[in-house]
């Protein structure tokens, strides 16, 4: 994925970054960080365009290899993801053992975030917390306009879904 990843990156110019999905694997694999500090150097330093992301799912698998391979793409310029994630306080206190960058929220969560005023308080505590540790929240798979801007109110950092675009054909 990376290999196919980079070229668009560098086709693309700087103004935009890509999320990878880093596969339990991967985060196991301890030779995936050697193979990937090699490419970069031979691609060029690409890291701070790359984001990795990590789902919720595979870190409570094992939080161990999770921080370790946090850390090492932190190292090599990435940031992380924690990703698909609900709106509680469970996925902000991954922050304190993760350095994730950006929350993001699974499409479950914002469902029905319109209809459901408890879902807004939570998103918003999420927002404010996820702040303190200088991370950004990303709310996917909004789907109509009245979430669209229940979310942009509540102070969610960056929205994704078919409402606002369909997917870009290359990626």
């Amino acid at each position: 994925m990376i290999e196919q990843v980079v070229p668009l990156l560098k086709e693309r110019g700087n103004g935009i970054s890509l999320f990878v999905k880093a596969s339990s694997s991967s985060m196991r694999d301890p030779e995936f960080i050697a193979w990937l500090k090699g490419y970069f150097r031979e691609q060029g330093s690409l890291g701070k365009r790359l984001v990795f992301q990590i789902r919720e799912t595979n870190i409570n698998a094992g939080i161990r290899p999770a921080v370790e391979f946090a850390n090492q793409v932190k190292q090599l310029g990435c940031s992380i993801a924690l990703d698909h994630n609900d709106i509680s306080k469970d996925v902000v206190q991954l922050l304190e053992h993760i350095p994730a960058s950006y929350i993001k929220i699974n499409g479950q969560a914002i469902n029905d975030i319109a209809e459901n005023p408890e879902r807004r308080l939570q998103l918003e505590t999420v927002i404010e917390l996820a702040e303190r540790h200088k991370a950004r929240v990303i709310a996917g798979f909004v789907e109509d306009a009245n979430s669209l801007q229940l979310l942009w109110n509540s102070g969610v950092h960056y929205i994704q879904g078919n409402f606002l675009q369909e997917p870009d054909e290359a990626l």
